[in-house]
């Protein structure tokens, strides 16, 4: 969904022009530093209405154990209203083929979990992933909706010191793939 991506990088930008805040000299407040809040704050209540948009839409969870018992956790998840389940599973196993095929009997749209830091300086396997997304795709009946990335830059041991380095690349590597990519959902 465009949103999703679009509230993403209003985060990151969030985040970065907070940083930028936080580095200005707290004893003295200049006009910069009013327009900076006065922006963060617009960005941020549209952060929370967008968000608030696409909640009363749809309602996910996350699964990250590819072992699981499919029947007990759909069962779950018909139990509860999920319509979006984001599943880790870069195997693309018959176990995986039979969750995508089960959720989407009972309107459940299942999204490729996937995140590792290290995609941030590489993004080879990345890439990797996402041409078995599409190989997944084209050749199954019921289909993968879309690829959530949960890139989590904070894992890095020096993010603290280079953070708003690593929000751009973040920012850079959605921007890349939604081009590239311009038919999938991230």
């Amino acid at each position: 969904m465009k949103n999703k991506s679009i509230i993403i990088i209003f985060i990151l930008l969030f985040i970065i022009s907070s940083c930028n805040i936080n580095k200005e000299n707290n004893n003295t407040t200049s006009i910069s530093s009013k327009i900076s809040e006065n922006i963060t704050t617009s960005i941020t209540e549209s952060i929370i209405i967008q968000e608030i948009d696409i909640k009363k839409d749809s309602l996910g969870t996350w699964w990250w154990n590819k072992d699981l018992n499919i029947d007990t956790y759909l069962n779950f998840a018909i139990n509860n209203n999920i319509t979006e389940i984001y599943f880790c599973d870069y195997s693309f196993s018959q176990n995986f083929t039979n969750l995508i095929d089960k959720a989407t009997k009972n309107n459940i749209n299942i999204y490729l979990l996937a995140g590792e830091k290290e995609w941030l300086n590489d993004r080879i396997n990345l890439d990797k992933l996402i041409e078995n997304y599409i190989n997944y795709n084209n050749n199954h009946e019921n289909k993968l909706s879309g690829i959530h990335l949960d890139i989590e830059p904070h894992q890095f041991a020096d993010f603290k010191d280079l953070r708003e380095s690593y929000l751009y690349k973040l920012i850079d590597l959605i921007k890349i793939n939604k081009e590239k990519y311009n038919n999938i959902e991230f």
